[in-house]
């Protein structure tokens, strides 16, 4: 039995322990009540199990060009893989900031000092404990408008700081939840990462491959990343979708 399957089974063992109603008759409660404790005790365990061998085994699928979210929608609907924002740790980051902090200005030292803290909680979330503090500097300085281009900085100065390889970190923790539900114990985990910003697609892939191969790039229209794409979809369909598919898992190493 692989290392996978076994976390998926005592995972269903300890899950049907832990959400027993605890029959409140005093004789035996405090064993009852040990018992369902220490189930939801191994639940936690398990999943971080799960979650190390995510981080191990997925494969990472950049999308770009004009159907990128239609043939995102088809891989997960369709063939189980896990799609997740390219964007998210920059987009969640730049959602706490107040708008007064940024709207109209640049980013001072201080609002990056904000933005350091809540980058510090999206990162303890996902078990990050190490992580190079992101520090500001000029090219930083730029006037903001809106949220988008409070995001759109962030994107750079945690890529640049921290390691554009963070958005696997946050997939892989962000998926786990929906891979137990489903039981997923495939020799890899596809996930889909998406972003409209092809500068920054090359930037993730660059820093996505450091941490592992198997990292591919769909092109979905003309011109889009076609020099670093395994594939170029000229339709969209059904069969397309497979195709490229069952290609990268032929790549995958």
């Amino acid at each position: 039995m692989s290392e996978l399957k076994q976390i998926l089974d005592n995972y269903k063992v300890a899950s049907g322990i832990a959400n027993q109603e605890i029959n409140e008759d005093p004789r035996g409660y405090q064993v009852r009540l040990g018992k369902v404790n220490r189930a939801k005790s191994d639940l936690k365990e398990l999943t971080n199990k799960y979650r190390d061998v995510i981080r191990s085994s997925s494969s990472f699928i950049l999308v770009s060009g004009d159907n990128a979210e239609a043939f995102s929608k088809m891989a997960s609907k369709d063939f189980g893989c896990f799609v997740v924002d390219g964007e998210a740790v920059p987009r969640i980051v730049a959602s706490q900031m107040h708008k007064d902090i940024y709207t109209g200005k640049s980013l001072t030292s201080s609002s990056f000092d904000t933005a350091n803290g809540f980058l510090t909680d999206v990162l303890d979330d996902i078990g990050v404990v190490s992580y190079p503090y992101m520090l500001f500097n000029k090219t930083y300085s730029k006037i903001l408008n809106d949220e988008d281009d409070l995001r759109n900085l962030l994107k750079i100065a945690i890529g640049e700081k921290i390691g554009y390889e963070i958005a696997g970190v946050f997939a892989t923790n962000h998926i786990v939840e929906d891979a137990l539900k489903q039981g997923f114990s495939g020799k890899t985990f596809p996930i889909i990462l998406t972003t409209t910003d092809e500068e920054y697609m090359r930037n993730l892939r660059e820093g996505l491959l450091s941490t592992t191969k198997n990292v591919f790039v769909v092109s979905t229209s003309e011109g889009s990343l076609e020099d670093i794409a395994i594939s170029k979809l000229d339709k969209m369909t059904k069969k397309s979708v497979e195709s490229t598919l069952k290609e990268i898992k032929k790549r995958i190493v």
